[in-house]
């Protein structure tokens, strides 16, 4: 997983830009590729070249450190509302499949 530095592909730069922005569950990766003027299939294949990681999965640990920030001053439940999670339950199991950790435990 790369972080801030996403390659020397300055569209694949802007890629990642665009998928920490829209973290949000209702984001869509493929309104993402749209915007980059690339078939969705075409975008993932690239940014998987170039990052590694699939377009989704970069997005969602994208969704995951906000989580981990937000859950130092939040509940789990609002965490997941902030994160426009509609049912935290659905959140506290992608966080741990994420983080290897559930929520709760991660605040402790």
């Amino acid at each position: 997983y790369i972080g801030a530095g996403c390659g020397d592909d300055p569209l694949m730069a802007r890629a990642c830009l665009l998928l920490r922005e829209h973290v949000m569950p209702g984001d869509s990766v493929h309104r993402i590729a749209e915007e980059l003027g690339m078939p969705y299939e075409t975008f993932r294949r690239r940014f998987t070249r170039a990052i590694g990681i699939a377009p989704r999965t970069y997005q969602i640990r994208e969704r995951m450190d906000r989580a981990r920030l937000l859950l130092r001053d939040h509940s789990v439940k609002e965490t997941a509302a902030i994160l426009g999670y509609a049912d935290p339950f659905f959140f506290s199991r992608q966080f741990r499949q994420h983080t290897g950790a559930s929520p709760s435990h991660y605040r402790k």
